[in-house]
């Protein structure tokens, strides 16, 4: 196979990972979304470190290799803000 056919397989299937990756962002949303609201009912802050902790340390642990781990707290400390500030549009 030609360096290029490479290329474009390889960004096709980087695409169709784009595709399930969304989909799973936007349920992710979703269910904070909800519990933004269940927070707001029950008068809690939206920002809880401890829980926040939990979530990087379980991720993180899945990924063996030392570089990825890196790349992958940030991701997820990125997706955690956006689900924080999707938490705090939430009106009762």
């Amino acid at each position: 196979m030609r360096t290029e056919n490479k290329l474009k397989k390889l960004r096709d299937e980087v695409n169709l990972l784009d595709d399930k990756i969304i989909s799973l962002l936007i349920e992710r949303l979703e269910k904070s979304m909800l519990i933004g609201k269940l927070k707001k009912e029950l008068s809690v802050e939206s920002y809880t470190p401890v829980r926040e902790k939990e979530i990087l340390n379980r991720i993180t642990s899945m990924v063996v290799d030392d570089e990825l781990r890196i790349h992958a707290k940030r991701i997820f400390e990125r997706i955690i803000d956006e689900s924080r500030a999707v938490q705090r549009k939430i009106k009762l």
